[in-house]
C-alpha cells in the first residue's frame, strides 16, 4: 500500500507528539507491521518443515545442528526437563521433547530476539524487561496449566494442550505491545501515563489514542511472521473473558489458558504488564477451564522456579526464584502505592463532593418562600456556613429592578471550651443565624462590575467604601476576598469571605455559588415581572382616567360649540325681545300689561344669562395666575355668608392653620369655584334642624398642592346623584330652583388652574367636598 504525504504526516505527527489518530486511521498504522523485518532463516525453515506433513524428526534435527545457538539452548531445555537428563545429542533432545515443543522453543527464541533488536531507543516509560518477564511469567504459568489441565479428570476441563505450545503461545500474547512502543514511543508514553493516572487497561489507552490496541498488531505481526494459528488467536483473544468467546474459533482452550495465566502472572506481579485495571477473576477462570482453586495455589507456588528456569533460553539475565519473589513484592507494593493514592484522591474528590451537596441542602433548607434578593442572600451565607465552618461569609445581592442592595452576613458559631471541635462540616441547617441590611443600589455600580471581567476570587472589590465598611460591620472583619456572582454574564451579587479560600472547599464553593447566581437571577427576574405589573396596573388605570377625561373634553367641546351657536342664535332675538318688552313698559299701558312686558324683560334675561354661564362653563376665560394667600380668601367668603343670615357663626366654622403656603392661581376664579361649593353645602343644609359646616385646610402629601376641605352634615347624595354631581344641567333639586352648572363651572375653574375637586358622599350622612390648589414655589 503506497502511503500518502498527508499518511506520513499523520505517522509523524503520532510518533513525534503522540497525536491520536482519527479511526478511519488505523489501517495506516497496522500496515507499519510491513516494515518489521521478518524471522531469521531457521526460524522461516522451521516453520516450512513442520507445515509438511513428510518431515521427519532427522530433518529437523539436521536444521537446529545448523544453529548452534539454538542448538545449545534446545540440550539445555531437554537436560532440565523431568522426563530425562541424558539428552547430550540434538536428535536425543528431540526426542525428549517433543517434535511440537522443539518447534514452539525454536519460534519463542527466535520472535525474542527479533523483537529485542527493535525499537530499542523506544518510549521512554515502556519497560522492556519488564513486558519480557511478564511473558515469560505468562508462558510458564500457561505451561504448568496445560500440565494441571492434562492431569484432571474433570469433563469441563479444557481439551489437552501441549504444554510447550501453551508457553509459546503465553510468551508470545503481548507482542502488539512491543511493536506500538517500537513505532510510536511519545504516543506510548501518553498511553502509560494515563493508564497509570485512570488506572485503566493497557488496551483501553491504546484504542484512544490509536485506534486499536496491542491484540490487533500483534495479531497482524504473526500473520506476517506466517506464525501458527493457535499463536495468532491467542494473541488476538487473550482478554476476551472465557463466556465471550466467539463460536467459531479453533483454538479457544488455548486462549482460555493464556487469559488465566495472565491474570496469574499479574496478580503475582511478575514483571510488568503495563496495565493498572484492577480485575483479577482467576478462580472464575480457572473453574471455566475446570481447574480447581487448590490447583491453582499448586501453580503459583510453582511459577518462580519455572521463570528462573527458562528466563537466560529467552535472552534475559540468570533469575532466582528469590529475585523473583522479590521483585514481584515490589511491584505489588508499588502497585498498592499507586491505588492507595488513587483512593485517597478519589476520597478527597468524595469529600468535596459532600461538601457541594452538604451546601446545596443547606442552602435549599434555608431558603424562604417567596425567593427575594434577601432570603437567597441569607440562604447563600447560611449554605457557605456549612462548607466553611469556621469562617465568617458575606453576601452582597444586586437588583436593578428594586434599586435595592441586601447586605447579608453568617458568623461561625464559637468553639465550645468542653468540645472538641469537629473535622467535619457542620450539618446544622443554621449555624448562625444570618444578618441582613438594606442599602439603596449605588448607580453605576452594575455597570463597574460588568467591566471588570475577573471570574476569580480578588482580594479588593470595586463596590464603594460605605458597602465595604458595612458589610465588615456584619462579618466582624474586612472581607480577605471577594468573588463577583454573575448571572448570564450580568453581575447580581458579591461573595466575600473572611480568609482566602482553602483548596478542598472551592469545588463546594463554586457549586453553591452557580446556583446562587442561578437564584439571584430568578429573583431579579421575579422582582422585574412584578415591576412591570405594577407599571402596567398604573398605566391602565391612567388609560381609565384618560378616557374618562378625553369623553368628558369632547363633551364639554360638543358643549362649546352648543353654545357658541346658541349664543350667537339666541342673544339677537333675545336683545329684541327684552328691549320691545321694556318699550311697551314705558308706553303709557294698562297696568295688566305693564306687568306682563316685565315679565318677558326678566324671562329674556335670564335665557340671557343661561347661554351666558354655558359659554363660561365650555370656554372659560384663561387663568391670571397670581400668588395669593388662601387664608384670606376663605375668611372673606365666610363673612360675606355670614352676612346673608343664613348660618350662624357657630354653624360655619372655619379651621386653618398657622402656616398654610400661598397658593398660585386666579383669584376671581376660585372665589367662584368656592363660593359654588359653600352655596351647594347651604342648599343641602336647608331643612336640617341644626346645620353644621365646616372648612378646613392643609398642605397634600407632596406639599405641591393645597387641600381645602368643605364638610356639610346635610342631605347628602346617593351613588348614582354622586356620579353625575358635576354634569352640566344636572340638578337633583326641584324644578326651577336651579339650572344644575354650579358644580360644573367649578369644576371647570380647578381643571383650568391645575386643581381637582372631589367630592364623597352618602345620603342623609352629608357631603364632603376636597378641592386641591396648587402651591407656590417656595422663594
Amino acid at each position: 500500500m503506497a502511503t500518502t504525504t498527508e499518511d506520513k504526516a499523520t505517522l509523524r505527527n503520532l510518533k513525534e507528539e503522540g497525536t491520536p489518530v482519527d479511526a478511519t486511521q488505523v489501517e495506516l498504522i497496522l500496515a507499519q507491521i510491513e516494515s518489521l523485518p521478518t524471522l531469521s532463516q531457521t526460524a522461516v525453515q522451521l516453520l516450512e518443515l513442520t507445515s509438511d506433513e513428510r518431515t521427519g524428526v532427522r530433518d529437523l534435527v539436521r536444521l537446529i545442528e545448523s544453529d548452534q545457538s539454538l542448538a545449545a539452548r534446545v540440550l539445555a531445555v531437554a537436560r532440565r526437563a523431568d522426563r530425562g537428563t541424558d539428552a547430550q545429542t540434538i536428535e536425543r533432545a528431540v526426542q525428549v521433547l517433543g517434535f511440537h515443543a522443539v518447534r514452539n522453543l525454536t519460534l519463542s527464541v527466535e520472535v525474542f530476539e527479533t523483537l529485542a533488536r527493535q525499537g530499542k531507543e523506544g518510549a521512554r516509560r515502556f519497560d522492556r524487561e519488564g513486558f519480557w518477564k511478564h511473558s515469560l511469567a505468562v508462558a510458564c504459568a500457561a505451561r504448568l496449566l496445560a500440565e494441571a489441565v492434562a492431569e484432571t479428570k474433570n469433563p469441563k476441563s479444557c481439551g489437552p494442550i501441549q504444554p510447550e505450545d501453551a508457553f509459546c503461545c503465553g510468551l508470545l500474547h503481548d507482542i502488539g505491545k512491543i511493536v506500538l512502543a517500537g513505532f510510536f514511543p511519545k504516543a506510548y508514553d501518553r498511553v502509560i501515563e494515563q493508564s497509570e493516572a485512570l488506572l485503566l487497561s493497557l488496551a483501553d489507552g491504546e484504542r484512544e489514542v490509536f485506534g486499536v490496541d496491542h491484540t490487533l498488531v500483534g495479531r497482524r505481526l504473526a500473520q506476517h511472521w506466517k506464525l501458527p494459528d493457535m499463536v495468532a488467536e491467542t494473541i488476538w483473544l487473550h482478554h476476551h473473558p472465557p463466556t465471550a468467546l466467539p463460536t467459531q474459533i479453533r483454538y479457544a482452550d488455548h486462549v482460555r489458558l493464556v487469559h488465566l495465566a495472565n491474570k496469574l502472572a499479574r496478580q503475582m506481579c511478575i514483571g510488568c504488564s503495563g496495565s493498572h485495571d484492577l480485575g483479577h477473576e482467576e478462580e472464575h477462570s480457572g473453574q471455566t477451564a475446570g481447574l480447581t482453586p487448590k490447583t491453582l495455589e499448586q501453580v503459583r507456588a510453582a511459577l518462580p522456579e519455572w521463570v528462573e528456569s527458562r528466563a537466560q533460553l529467552i535472552g534475559l539475565h540468570a533469575l532466582t526464584s528469590r529475585e523473583v519473589y522479590e521483585e514481584a513484592l515490589r511491584r505489588a507494593n508499588a502497585e498498592l502505592a499507586r491505588v492507595n493514592a488513587r483512593l485517597t484522591e478519589a476520597n478527597q474528590c468524595l469529600q468535596q463532593r459532600s461538601q457541594c451537596f452538604e451546601a446545596l441542602r443547606a442552602f435549599k433548607a434555608a431558603l424562604d418562600e417567596p425567593a427575594l434578593h434577601e432570603n437567597v442572600c441569607r440562604a447563600a451565607v447560611t449554605a457557605a456556613a456549612a462548607v466553611l465552618p469556621d469562617m465568617p461569609v458575606g453576601m452582597i445581592g444586586l437588583s436593578q429592578a428594586r434599586s435595592l442592595t441586601t447586605l447579608a452576613a453568617c458568623h461561625p458559631e464559637p468553639a465550645s471550651p468542653m468540645k472538641e471541635p469537629s473535622p467535619q462540616p457542620s450539618h446544622s441547617d443554621n449555624p448562625a443565624a444570618p444578618t441582613a441590611q438594606f442599602l439603596p443600589l449605588p448607580a453605576g455600580l452594575i455597570a463597574s462590575l460588568s467591566e471588570n471581567s475577573n471570574a476569580e476570587w480578588m482580594r479588593d472589590a470595586p463596590i464603594p467604601r460605605l458597602m465595604q465598611d458595612r458589610l465588615a460591620t456584619l462579618l466582624g472583619t474586612p472581607p480577605a476576598a471577594w468573588l463577583v456572582i454573575r448571572f448570564h454574564d450580568v453581575p447580581v451579587g458579591l461573595l466575600a469571605l473572611g480568609s482566602t479560600v482553602p483548596p478542598q472547599a472551592q469545588e463546594g464553593l463554586a457549586t453553591l455559588v452557580d446556583w446562587v447566581a442561578s437564584w439571584l437571577g430568578a429573583a431579579e427576574s421575579r422582582a422585574q415581572a412584578s415591576r412591570l405589573n405594577d407599571e402596567l396596573l398604573d398605566m391602565n388605570r391612567r388609560l381609565v382616567v384618560s378616557q374618562t377625561t378625553v369623553a368628558r373634553m369632547r363633551s364639554l367641546a360638543m358643549v362649546g360649540e352648543m353654545a357658541a351657536g346658541a349664543a350667537h342664535e339666541l342673544n339677537n332675538p333675545l336683545a329684541v325681545i327684552s328691549g320691545r318688552a321694556q318699550l311697551l313698559a314705558r308706553n303709557e299701558v294698562d297696568e295688566h300689561t305693564r306687568r306682563s312686558a316685565d315679565v318677558i324683560a326678566e324671562h329674556a334675561h335670564r335665557a340671557s344669562a343661561i347661554v351666558t354661564e354655558l359659554m363660561e362653563y365650555a370656554k372659560p376665560a384663561p387663568p391670571e395666575l397670581s400668588t395669593w394667600s388662601i387664608g384670606a380668601l376663605l375668611a372673606e367668603l365666610r363673612r360675606d355668608w355670614l352676612d346673608k343670615n343664613i348660618l350662624s357663626d357657630q354653624q360655619f366654622q372655619l379651621i386653618l392653620s398657622d402656616d398654610l403656603p400661598l397658593v398660585t392661581a386666579d383669584a376671581a376664579q376660585m372665589r367662584k369655584l368656592f363660593d359654588e361649593v359653600i352655596r351647594n353645602a347651604v342648599e343641602a343644609m336647608r331643612e336640617h334642624p341644626n346645620p353644621r359646616l365646616i372648612v378646613n385646610c392643609r398642605g397634600d402629601v407632596t406639599d405641591e398642592m393645597l387641600v381645602v376641605r368643605v364638610e356639610d352634615n346635610g342631605v347628602g347624595m346617593t351613588p348614582e346623584v354622586l356620579e353625575r354631581a358635576m354634569d352640566p344641567f344636572f340638578s337633583q333639586r326641584p324644578a326651577g330652583r336651579g339650572r344644575g352648572l354650579g358644580l360644573s363651572r367649578a369644576a371647570r375653574y380647578a381643571e383650568v388652574n391645575r386643581g381637582t375637586i372631589r367630592i364623597a358622599s352618602r345620603p342623609q350622612e352629608g357631603t364632603v367636598v376636597l378641592v386641591s390648589i396648587p402651591a407656590a414655589s417656595p422663594a
